[in-house]
């Protein structure tokens, strides 16, 4: 089981790697002055952005709504709620852009989020059984009379697209490292991972 979680850390570096060759094709490697110039740059001119999530942060979140701005054009620094069969999340992040002056950029981030659950039922039924095991969840942990809340911390790395007039897409994969509910918990050393996408404006 350990072997699986492996690779899928090196399934998530190879495609970051890939990703950040990929964008830097025309594009100086290392961050220029081009990077804060508003003209050139559609972070730079297009600071502040709201935009929905489908399996993306605050983590855990099946629809979230996120609002983000860029401190510089390489940091963004975000806070959003979301929602879950169980219950709501909260969460505050950062991601880095690798190629800010760049339209489609690899980006790589860390969110913090709580989970507070409301009306559960718990993982007794059988689509509740079914989700936890997606999650990869401790199938003996699996109980309604446990406690569901939880603080969460988890990395994604993805793709970053956004227009001069401030169209935002990302997408890529979320990763749950740290939970301080052994509920949510990565079992056996099997990381909890799942794909986000993105779709918002920024202005």
């Amino acid at each position: 089981m350990q072997l699986r979680a492996y690779k899928q850390w090196m399934w998530l570096g190879w495609f970051w790697f890939a990703a950040s060759n990929l964008c830097s094709t025309g594009h100086a490697a290392s961050i220029t002055s081009s990077a804060f110039d508003s003209d050139l740059n559609p972070r730079a001119s297009n600071k502040f952005g709201i935009y929905a999530g489908a399996l993306s942060e605050p983590y855990l979140s099946v629809a979230s709504i996120n609002f983000a701005y860029h401190v510089v054009p390489y940091v963004r620094a975000q806070m959003g709620i979301g929602t879950n069969l169980f219950g709501e999340t909260m969460g505050v992040g950062l991601k880095w852009v690798v190629y800010p002056q760049a339209h489609i950029s690899p980006v790589i981030g860390f969110n913090a989020s709580y989970m507070n659950p409301r009306n559960i039922k718990g993982f007794d039924d059988a689509l509740g059984r079914a989700i936890g095991q997606q999650l990869g969840l401790d199938p003996t942990l699996l109980s309604s009379s446990r406690d569901f809340s939880s603080w969460m911390g988890s990395i994604n790395a993805g793709l970053d697209w956004v227009t001069p007039i401030g169209f935002h897409v990302g997408a890529g994969v979320q990763i749950l490292v740290l939970s301080s509910n052994a509920q949510y918990r990565p079992s056996n050393g099997v990381a909890s991972w799942n794909p986000y996408f993105n779709l918002g404006w920024f202005f």
